[in-house]
């Protein structure tokens, strides 16, 4: 929580946009969402259009997450990627390398990623290292840093 004010925050698999917003109601600077689902993309829109969000402080991609993070990285990177795809898509190994292949991500910021399974080994295998981890009842959590 105290890396989120002013911080430049991407959320992929946004779904509800929940990360996102909470991001932006904890002082975040931007938050990007992106998200494949048209309807679920529009509803995050209402949802931030609702709480008065500055249109300045955010911004929708309608993308599928790992063709997104194939492009060319926004500058400047972010501070903060939340990655928390659906489970059953096996995703975490595949967005990691490429958050660390293309500079997605600032010098010094953090990768929070969510699973329902251990991925301390994926984690590792993708060049980052966990330096905080949690697991409450089926979902396992983990803040990670590019691995020096």
């Amino acid at each position: 929580m105290s890396d989120i004010p002013g911080a430049r925050c991407l959320d992929l698999f946004a779904g509800s946009g929940i990360l996102g917003m909470e991001a932006l109601s904890r002082g975040a600077a931007f938050v990007c969402s992106v998200e494949k689902d048209p309807q679920t993309l529009a509803n995050i829109q209402s949802a931030l259009q609702q709480l008065k969000a500055d249109p300045l402080q955010w911004q929708l991609e309608h993308s599928n997450a790992l063709t997104w993070l194939q492009g060319a990285p926004l500058t400047p990177p972010f501070d903060i990627i939340f990655i928390d795809p659906p489970y059953d898509a096996n995703l975490w190994l595949d967005c990691l390398k490429l958050v660390q292949q293309q500079t997605w991500l600032a010098p010094d910021g953090i990768v929070y990623v969510e699973s329902n399974r251990p991925l301390t080994e994926d984690i590792a295998a993708s060049g980052f290292s966990v330096f905080k981890a949690k697991k409450a009842s089926s979902v396992y959590s983990y803040l990670v840093t590019p691995a020096s």
